[in-house]
């Protein structure tokens, strides 16, 4: 089954994150979609009638390709995430969240390199601004075994990712 690299990463993309606005970045070597999305809710106390605050959240997916992934490439990919994430972020505006999900689509992995990945973590408490915290998710999904790795804060797109891998 022949298959392109761009158009499952972009199907693996909107299935994890489906409300995001993605576009195809050109010229970027590892880094082939980006996409984002900025949701606001309304917090309660008891009725709908009188909201207290309002949540702004901030949403960013990072999509890469690499053919093998091992330390290397992994730390390439989070520093690409993060410097793609942060590029938008005003500390001007108020917002409460802003949440990085770093995608990795490899044919190739090392285990070593998909354990720590496993045990990658950015503290959600790590603060922005003064009322700005941090989520940062990282998933992997290793073609040539067909599974998905991601660390603990991206559990949640474990398993819409595993029902959309192709089989080889």
């Amino acid at each position: 089954m022949s298959f392109d690299h761009e158009d499952l990463l972009l199907h693996l993309a909107s299935c994890c994150c489906p409300q995001h606005a993605l576009t195809a970045v050109p010229d970027a070597a590892p880094l082939q979609i980006q996409g984002w999305h900025h949701s606001s809710t309304a917090r309660c106390l008891f009725t709908p009638k009188i909201p207290l605050w309002t949540d702004q959240c901030s949403d960013y997916v990072c999509a890469f390709h690499v053919d093998e992934l091992n330390f290397d490439t992994l730390a390439q990919c989070h520093t690409a995430a993060l410097k793609a994430g942060m590029a938008r972020f005003d500390p001007a505006a108020k917002h409460s969240l802003t949440r990085i999900t770093a995608l990795i689509l490899c044919d190739m992995a090392q285990a070593d390199a998909l354990e720590a990945l496993v045990r990658f973590k950015k503290r959600i408490v790590r603060p922005l601004t003064f009322s700005a915290k941090l989520d940062y998710r990282l998933a992997a999904v290793d073609l040539s075994g067909g599974q998905v790795v991601c660390n603990r804060r991206a559990r949640r797109l474990k398993a819409p990712l595993q029902d959309h891998i192709p089989a080889r």
